[in-house]
């Protein structure tokens, strides 16, 4: 976030709540992995560190025990936690893709900055140092909707989203099932394309049934990676969405007045003969203009498509989810770990793991709602007043 004052200044938590606090009671121990959480019984007695090899190469692996009187607390992210978790003994995202465009000559993009252009990289860069405005002021997501199906898209989707929709949107009218937003720049790979103005367009399922895991590789050592299955494409409901997500963004993108055709090598290989083809430079669309019908060959290429280009969406979520244990639940209402004492998980930014399911808003303004909640419930259980 920019600082309305100072344009070059980043706003954050650390410098809201830890810098400008000069707290006497916090102390900062940077560069070092928790490898457990120490018990007593059930009860957890406080943390054990070492040095992160990443940040300290001569670390020599000295543990660090730091001990707590009332409460350990530990949050980690949506990754770190469970395997803080599954180190101490305890338990056993959203998918994306985004669609190039050819955009015309006079659009404004940021793809000759993202290709570090230095003709176009000095302008916007001067103009940004002087009144923090220009394209460097934009991260090029400056738009987006959040869709569900008509009537007659519901038909077209698949049998297999009936079952979904009528367990999770029908008596939710505010739920939505699809985000679309474009982005003024070619999201890929910028040294294997022509050099050119693009814009894409991103689509993500606000709430897949399909579910991915995190585990740890060892017991013991911290700075193993874990081992890490993303779960696309499990659930045939998600598969639908995204294939009827390509089509509705394609539908948008083709009646944008920058549209000039699209880079087919990121698009669904429709066969020659295919009038969902797209062939060339071309005008946008008009508004009111049919949209283009699929045979059930280019519906197979939108398959083929959507295996290949699906991506996670940024931030994971739901490791550590709040529901019932036998629910799979990991905490419970007031963020206590089931089956020990004295551990709660708290959230740290930009994930989120305590979530169940897609939270379908900002992940950064829920993981804040998430700890400031947190915050409160762990000042009244410790008789802190005035939080």
């Amino acid at each position: 976030m920019l600082d309305a004052f100072h344009f070059q200044h980043r706003s954050d938590v650390p410098h809201h709540f830890i810098y400008n606090k000069n707290h006497k009671n916090i102390t900062l121990t940077v560069g070092h992995l928790v490898n457990q959480v120490l018990f007593e019984g059930k009860c957890a007695v406080g943390i054990e560190s070492v040095q992160n090899p990443r940040v300290f190469p001569n670390a020599n692996g000295k543990v660090t025990v730091a001990c707590a009187k009332w409460l350990v607390v530990i949050s980690a992210g949506a990754f770190g936690l469970p395997c803080i978790l599954e180190r101490s003994g305890i338990g056993a995202n959203h998918q994306v893709i985004f669609s190039p465009y050819l955009a015309s000559e006079e659009s404004y993009t940021i793809d000759a900055i993202v290709r570090n252009e230095k003709p176009e990289f000095g302008k916007w860069g001067a103009q940004w140092l002087k009144d923090g405005s220009g394209l460097m002021s934009s991260n090029a997501l400056d738009a987006g909707v959040k869709l569900r199906p008509t009537a007659e898209e519901f038909r077209a989707i698949s049998p297999a989203f009936d079952k979904k929709w009528n367990k999770y949107y029908v008596n939710a009218p505010d739920k939505p099932v699809m985000w679309i937003g474009p982005v003024s720049m070619l999201v890929g790979d910028p040294s294997s394309t022509p050099s050119r103005k693009y814009f894409s367009v991103g689509y993500y399922v606000k709430h897949p049934s399909s579910l991915g895991y995190v585990h740890i590789k060892s017991g013991t050592d911290a700075s193993v990676p874990p081992e890490f299955e993303t779960g696309f494409l499990k659930q045939a409901d998600d598969f639908a969405l995204l294939k009827w997500g390509y089509k509705r963004s394609r539908e948008i993108a083709r009646r944008m007045a920058c549209y000039r055709g699209e880079y087919v090598p990121n698009h669904p290989q429709f066969s020659e003969s295919s009038s969902a083809l797209c062939k060339g430079e071309i005008r946008p669309a008009d508004i009111g203009a049919p949209d283009i019908e699929y045979t059930e060959e280019d519906e197979k290429a939108i398959e083929a498509y959507t295996r290949k280009f699906v991506a996670t969406a940024w931030h994971s979520l739901g490791t550590c989810a709040m529901k019932p244990r036998e629910k799979g639940g990991v905490v419970d209402s007031k963020l206590n770990v089931y089956g020990v004492e004295g551990l709660k998980v708290a959230e740290s930014s930009p994930d989120l793991s305590v979530p169940p399911s897609n939270v379908s808003a900002n992940t950064y303004s829920t993981t804040l709602a998430v700890a400031e909640k947190a915050a409160l419930i762990i000042a009244e259980e410790l008789g802190v007043k005035g939080v």
